[in-house]
């Protein structure tokens, strides 16, 4: 990877930030040059300065406004002429991609582009691969067209669990081939401590957005057993 140049994309700078600060690192000391292309504001991080953040990760930041939620065809292929742009300017070597849009979008415009190396992490399946009602359907529809067509320009695919890369093998949306298992994002055990004073009684607590995809009635249906 030395003298290499990578760009990473993703839909918030707090996941970028947060979960792969040690990818960055790594690369950077590996001698490849980073750049980071994710929309400018993140909820998660307000009042913070992001292109300091990364400037101090050693990396470049470029803004690429996205719309995170919503299925406005106007806007998404804006945010893939966005991305085309950015990679016909850059001349990239390797394209990495998080989350839904990226995935779909920014391979895609990698690959019109001409980028050598795409690569995407698929960090969970969401409400548009699970969703039963009429609207999720259609939309899943939707979504594994965009897949099927963006993946196959992908090296390779990440996944965080074989649960996930099951769904879309067996949809017939990638080669399980091209596909490698992550078991999930990791957490930097430095900057996360085990606390030496955890109570003798045992204990359970949900961490999570209260939808059904999060596991929440699972989780309500096991309190009810064990109470």
């Amino acid at each position: 990877m030395k003298g290499k140049k990578v760009v990473i994309v993703a839909n918030a700078a707090f996941t970028i930030l947060n979960f792969r600060r040690e990818l960055i690192e790594t690369l950077v000391n590996r001698g490849s040059k980073v750049l980071v292309a994710c929309p400018p504001s993140c909820s998660l991080m307000s009042g913070r300065d992001l292109e300091g953040e990364f400037s101090d990760l050693g990396v470049d930041f470029t803004p690429v406004d996205m719309m995170r939620n919503g299925t406005n065809p106007i806007k998404d292929i804006g945010y893939l002429r966005r991305l085309y742009s950015l990679f016909k300017a850059e001349e990239p070597d390797y394209v990495l991609n998080y989350t839904i849009k990226p995935a779909i979008y920014s391979s895609i415009a990698a690959r019109m582009a001409g980028v050598s190396v795409i690569c995407s992490n698929i960090t969970g399946i969401g409400y548009a691969m699970t969703s039963s009602s009429v609207k999720g359907r259609l939309l899943s529809f939707v979504v594994s067209s965009l897949y099927r067509t963006a993946l196959r320009f992908n090296k390779r695919v990440f996944f965080q669990n074989p649960d996930d890369r099951e769904v879309f093998v067996n949809k017939g949306l990638l080669n399980k081939d091209d596909t490698v298992i992550l078991n999930g994002s990791g957490i930097n055990t430095e900057s996360f401590k085990r606390h030496s004073d955890i109570p003798s009684n045992c204990s359970f607590i949900f961490v999570g957005r209260l939808l059904r995809d999060k596991g929440i009635f699972e989780y309500i249906a096991a309190a009810e057993k064990l109470k």
